[in-house]
């Protein structure tokens, strides 16, 4: 068991060095915390026998370096930015994006599908350059869920 107080953080860095620390495989509360709740997941979603077996699982994902490649993964796609198509300013990729017309999400990039809806769906009483000026953050459109 460790002392609680140890996991107090007052601030961002602190927070990081605590996370970093975890993501190293530390021993420490952190750790054991994370193990533990990530193990009680595995269980409860039925990847794991046991909350035994899936605090288990957690400590070898967390020892193997998946759990750092993974939130790698995230800091990766999350700080992902796109040009958009309509006036070549940079917008985040992360998020479905809406049709601020009929609330239709977009999948994959944000981008996918949006030509072909345009066709089907707004075509008739939007022009293109209005359809993607809707869309675009910096025309006021872009909305995520």
């Amino acid at each position: 068991r460790g002392d609680v107080a140890s996991l107090k953080v007052e601030d961002a860095t602190q927070s990081l060095a605590v996370v970093e620390s975890l993501l190293e495989n530390q021993p420490g509360p952190a750790r054991d915390i994370v193990q533990l709740n990530a193990g009680a997941a595995l269980y409860a979603c039925g990847l794991a026998d046991s909350l035994a077996e899936g605090v288990k699982k957690a400590g070898e994902v967390i020892a193997s370096g998946a759990a750092r490649r993974k939130l790698n993964e995230l800091v990766a796609v999350s700080n992902a930015r796109v040009g958009c198509l309509c006036c070549k300013h940079d917008v985040p990729v992360v998020g479905p994006r809406v049709c601020p017309l009929c609330r239709h999400v977009f999948q994959g990039n944000g981008w996918d599908g949006i030509d072909a809806h345009w066709r089907a769906h707004h075509e008739n009483f939007m022009s293109y350059e209005d359809f993607w000026n809707s869309l675009c953050k910096e025309h006021g459109g872009a909305r995520r869920l």
